[in-house]
C-alpha cells in the first residue's frame, strides 16, 4: 500500500514539475524572440539613421521601405497562428499599411512615393 501511495506521489511530482519546466521554457522562449526582435529593429534604424546622416536619403527610403514590407509579411504569415480578435486586428494594420503604401497622390518625394 505505501508502494502504490509513493509511486502515485512520484508521478504526480514528476508530472508537476514538467507542467512547471514547459510552461518556463515556453515563456522564455517567447521573451527571447521578443528581444531579438527589437534588438533586430534597433540595429535596422540604426543603419537608416546612418544613411540619412552621410546624405544617402534613397538608400534610406528604400530600407525604410524594405523594413515595413517585411513587417506586412510577417503580420500575413502570423495571421494564422492568432485567435480570431488578434487575427481581425492584424487585418487591419495590414490593411492601413498596404493602403498608406499604395497612395500615390502625396508628393513625389514621400515614403509612399517611393515604396510603390
Amino acid at each position: 500500500m505505501k508502494h502504490k501511495i509513493i509511486c502515485s506521489l512520484f508521478s504526480i511530482a514528476i508530472f508537476t514539475s514538467g507542467l512547471f519546466l514547459g510552461a518556463y521554457i515556453s515563456t522564455s522562449a517567447g521573451a527571447s524572440s521578443n528581444s531579438t526582435e527589437l534588438y533586430n529593429s534597433i540595429i535596422h534604424l540604426s543603419s537608416v539613421h546612418q544613411q540619412i546622416e552621410n546624405g544617402e536619403l534613397e538608400n534610406a527610403k528604400q530600407a525604410i521601405c524594405s523594413f515595413v514590407r517585411t513587417r506586412i509579411e510577417l503580420l500575413e504569415l502570423g495571421h494564422q497562428i492568432l485567435n480570431e480578435n488578434r487575427a481581425k486586428e492584424v487585418m487591419v494594420l495590414k490593411q492601413s499599411m498596404e493602403k498608406m503604401f499604395s497612395n500615390t497622390s502625396q508628393a513625389s518625394t514621400s515614403l509612399a512615393e517611393t515604396c510603390v
